[in-house]
């Protein structure tokens, strides 16, 4: 049986009557920056069948962060500790908790911990202890955060202490009843009685009062210290120099807080907010106001007479239309002429005859809602889709007068009144990909096929709804099997085609009717061009 202290360490007891097993201890605490919440792993590595760990009342099962195995009973029907049952004689936990008694802290702010509370139990055993026989190896470790540093520690027992970084390390072999003391403290750079973790001003020199924060006292908040501060009671909020007084960066008696004229020329006279004078409130100040009786609110130049901003011979107080082109011809208000009256001026209007009442973009030309290039005013369709080609009226084309717009017609060139289905074709009829051809023997397109398979990617788009088959044909020659194989990879090869060009994979399926279904007689070269041939079947 082992058992260490409660909180920090937990009762373990062999639930075995075999002999003594070899026993491997590890204890790794890792502390947190308060000196006393921490973080406990514990690993014990034995031959023993079975283990039994116990914890303090308030550890609850919940509270373990990792427990290896996973397999274990949880038991916490005993008044005073909770136990986990491990079927196997090594296991891993790790769990939080805090120091209580274990911990004490003197008015130095230096942290003791003890192991041992003293107290022996009623076997005789204290601290850390095995049974029923020593500890064979033993390693206790504890690691330190950035806050916190070590001052002294010791065991009762002889082994390695070992320090690195900030962490410390005893290592011990064949021991039993170990206790260890380690003593550390929350670090204080600049020894101004504010530990690093609360201290905002780190590097204060030594001797110096420092407040709560760990900073040199400021009273008026100015940024510089009591103790170099010459104008200790500068207002809240006001800029000081480098001896704590207010700034007057111009010298003309008004602190820069107050002044709003920071940069006035030395000698000028100011008023209460540091300005130099302008009686006419026109933006030149009288000492260089050429005409100090300026109309309210005129525009002035650098002298202080009204000009005429735009340089359309209006000045600016009569202009309505103060930023006029220098170029533009005006009215008697300062405002540009527009002709056409369409409410872009003619210095910008590149449609400066547009008839009257007709709405107009801003370069004064037209609206052309569907940019097919015909103005909404003679477009009979006027939600043309964008890139379609267009007659004059703004409509789509229709080549063969199917009554299918071209870039929606799957056959472009069906005769006149054949009566066709909303794809432009001939209805229930196949679609030949006229035009589409493999090299011979393969199922690999030629490059004059994608060019035609292209423009079949565009129409199908128009169609989302359709469900098409695209059927492979081949002629009689060669073998019916091989043949049949062929027109599949052909058929599949359009399709990978298509729907790496946009069109969706559900609209189309692959099937290859090899020599199956000829359309001419496959004796003469005619006919069997004929019927090497690629189809799209309507499904829907």
């Amino acid at each position: 049986m082992s058992c260490f202290h409660r909180i920090v360490f937990a009762c373990l007891i062999i639930s075995s009557t075999l002999a003594r097993a070899e026993v491997v201890s590890e204890s790794l605490v890792f502390l947190k920056e308060d000196g006393r919440e921490y973080v406990l792993q514990r690993a014990m590595r034995t031959n023993n069948p079975q283990y039994d760990f116990y914890v303090d009342k308030q550890v609850g099962q919940n509270d373990f962060l990792y427990i290896d195995p996973n397999d274990y009973l949880w038991d916490d029907s005993q008044p005073r500790v909770n136990r986990l049952h491990f079927s196997v004689g090594s296991f891993v936990v790790m769990y939080p908790g805090r120091f209580g008694e274990q911990v004490s802290v003197d008015e130095k702010g230096v942290y003791t911990f003890k192991s041992w509370d003293g107290q022996k139990q009623a076997n005789g055993h204290f601290g850390m202890w095995n049974m029923p026989g020593s500890f064979d190896r033993f390693v206790y470790a504890w690691m330190l955060p950035d806050n916190l540093e070590l001052i002294d520690y010791h065991s009762n027992r002889e082994g390695e202490w070992v320090r690195r970084n900030n962490s410390l390390s005893f290592f011990a072999k064949d021991v039993n009843d170990v206790t260890i003391t380690i003593r550390y403290r929350e670090k204080d750079s600049d020894h101004d009685g504010v530990v690093d973790r609360l201290d905002r001003c780190p590097d204060t020199p030594s001797h110096h009062a420092v407040d709560d924060r760990g900073c040199e006292p400021d009273r008026d908040h100015d940024g510089v210290i009591d103790r170099a501060d010459q104008c200790p009671d500068t207002p809240a909020l006001a800029r000081a120099d480098a001896r704590g007084c207010e700034i007057d960066t111009d010298g003309d008696g008004v602190p820069d807080r107050l002044d709003r004229c920071a940069m006035t020329p030395v000698g000028g006279v100011v008023d209460a907010i540091g300005c130099e004078l302008d009686s006419d409130n026109d933006g030149v100040i009288d000492r260089l106001d050429q005409c100090p009786k300026t109309m309210k609110d005129a525009y002035v130049d650098r002298r202080g007479c009204e000009l005429d901003f735009d340089g359309d011979a209006v000045v600016n107080s009569r202009d309505l239309c103060p930023h006029s082109d220098e170029t533009a011809k005006v009215d008697v208000r300062g405002c540009e002429l527009d002709g056409d009256k369409d409410g872009v001026v003619d210095s910008r209007d590149r449609c400066p005859t547009t008839p009257e009442g007709h709405k107009v973009d801003s370069q004064g030309c037209q609206l052309d809602g569907d940019h097919d290039g015909v103005a909404d005013s003679m477009d009979e369709c006027l939600t043309t889709p964008a890139g379609a080609k267009v007659d004059e009226t703004g409509c789509e084309l229709d080549s063969d007068r199917d009554g299918v717009p071209n870039h929606a017609d799957l056959c472009p060139d069906t005769g006149m009144g054949v009566d066709v289905d909303r794809t432009g074709c001939k209805k229930a009829a196949p679609i030949v990909l006229k035009g589409v051809h493999f090299h011979t023997g393969s199922a690999r397109l030629t490059d004059e096929s994608g060019q035609i398979l292209d423009a079949v990617a565009t129409s199908l788009a128009a169609h989302p709804e359709l469900r098409l088959e695209v059927a492979g044909h081949t002629d009689s020659q060669g073998g019916e099997r091989s043949n049949l194989r062929l027109s599949q990879a052909r058929a599949e090869s359009v399709r990978r085609y298509l729907v790496a060009h946009g069109v969706p994979a559900s609209m189309l399926t692959a099937m290859g009717y090899g020599e199956s279904q000829p359309v001419a007689d496959n004796a003469t070269a005619d006919g069997r061009a004929l019927n090497r041939r690629v189809e799209l079947k309507r499904l829907d």
